[in-house]
């Protein structure tokens, strides 16, 4: 694995192929492992990078407090310590949400921008208690060890 830092924070990435280039962004509880079949397919006509995402695989964690801004600065930083200028950015599930970020705070580091599993927001679809049960649910996914899950 190759390594960048971003303003003190060690980003971890694959890459491989030549061509133009096409940065993979994963989703949720996972990894750059996870792009490890588009990698090998994809890079026969692509210069193609999948980052370990700030706080996932082998990338530093990320602290408590990080908002929206920093998940974007840390993208940005990302593709600039990378010498890309507006690349196009896939993001998958949560990954979708980075790409998102960094489009929206950074227009200009985004050439083009896709979005597989996306998810944009609520939306006022569930109602409040509902809403509240899933990020308890969440939040205790990530904060107890597996075995505890059940």
């Amino acid at each position: 694995m190759a390594e960048v830092v971003v303003d003190g924070l060690r980003i971890a990435y694959r890459r491989r192929g030549r061509g133009a280039p096409l940065v993979l962004f994963h989703g949720a509880f996972e990894d750059s492992r996870v792009w490890s079949g588009e990698l090998g397919r994809l890079s026969r006509h692509l210069d193609v990078i999948a980052w370990d995402a700030p706080g996932c695989g082998e990338s530093d964690d990320i602290p408590p407090d990080w908002g929206d801004a920093a998940w974007a600065a840390a993208a940005s930083g990302f593709l600039t310590a990378l010498g890309l200028e507006a690349p196009t950015v896939a993001g998958f599930s949560l990954g979708s949400i980075f790409a998102l970020l960094l489009a929206r705070h950074h227009p200009a580091s985004v050439g083009r921008l896709v979005l597989v599993g996306a998810y944009a927001g609520w939306g006022g679809s569930l109602d409040a208690e509902t809403l509240a049960a899933r990020i308890a649910s969440v939040e205790f996914t990530l904060t107890h060890p597996v075995e505890e899950w059940a």
